[in-house]
């Protein structure tokens, strides 16, 4: 199966790409923790985007999912990446996808 040529592809406002499934993962896998903000930072992509990315996969059991209380109110999650979340990963680098 050929690759898939993403540079005709845009999400949001601006030139960038839709993120893949592999990109995420393995972003979390190197943050260990990671919230929405800093995946929207590092991805150059939408706040919101990044929240729902991380929601989905978390929802799907490749990330794990802990409430934090912030110190002066409100709370974030803060996402790792599961045994499954691992595998799939393992999976993408065997697969070169």
């Amino acid at each position: 199966m050929p690759a898939r040529d993403r540079s005709k592809r845009k999400y949001g406002f601006g030139d960038h790409s839709a993120p893949t499934k592999r990109e995420v993962l393995e972003i979390v896998e190197r943050g260990k923790e990671v919230n929405s903000a800093r995946l929207a930072e590092l991805m150059k992509i939408d706040l919101n985007h990044a929240s729902r990315l991380l929601r989905g996969y978390w929802s799907e059991g490749l990330l794990h999912r802990e409430l934090k209380t912030r110190r002066y109110g409100g709370i974030r999650y803060l996402f790792s990446l599961t045994g499954t979340g691992r595998a799939k990963l393992k999976y993408f680098r065997d697969k070169k996808i």
